[in-house]
């Protein structure tokens, strides 16, 4: 694969991974009921009304909010952040290592499990293989 392959592919992964991220933001601003309504509603049962339950869970949207924008950016210049490419390349599978075994642990609904750590072990699998197409991990220009 040519380099200019592989870096259109890395863009694309990373845009597509911040545009997912970005779209927790509107859970942020949504109103409780609507939240604990789809919590129902997708098989999690009643949301918990402990104020750290919504601090948890609107927190989180906003991490996720932050990471979709450090991500587009970070897409924007590949030469320039290929530092954060070399730790992303085993973060991503890490992660979905950790959330799949999170997910098993709280008993999360199968479809949940399956879309969640398997998916990020993918992607850091295919991220993995394409920047090595990128050749010597170097800041440099």
């Amino acid at each position: 694969m040519k380099a200019s392959t592989a870096e259109k592919s890395i863009i694309f992964i990373l845009r597509l991974l911040s545009i997912n991220a970005l779209l927790a933001l509107v859970f942020l601003v949504m109103p409780e009921g609507l939240i604990s309504g789809i919590h129902k509603q997708i098989g999690l049962g009643e949301m918990p009304q402990a104020p750290v339950a919504g601090y948890l869970s609107r927190s989180l949207c906003l991490f996720y909010g932050v990471l979709g924008i450090h991500l587009w950016i970070v897409s924007t210049d590949l030469n320039y952040y290929r530092p954060l490419l070399r730790v992303y390349r085993w973060l991503f599978p890490a992660m979905g290592a950790v959330f799949l075994a999170i997910d098993i642990h709280e008993g999360l609904p199968l479809w949940w499990i399956l879309l969640e750590g398997p998916f990020l072990l993918c992607v850091g699998a295919i991220f993995i293989w394409l920047t090595g197409q990128l050749g010597k991990y170097s800041s440099k220009k």
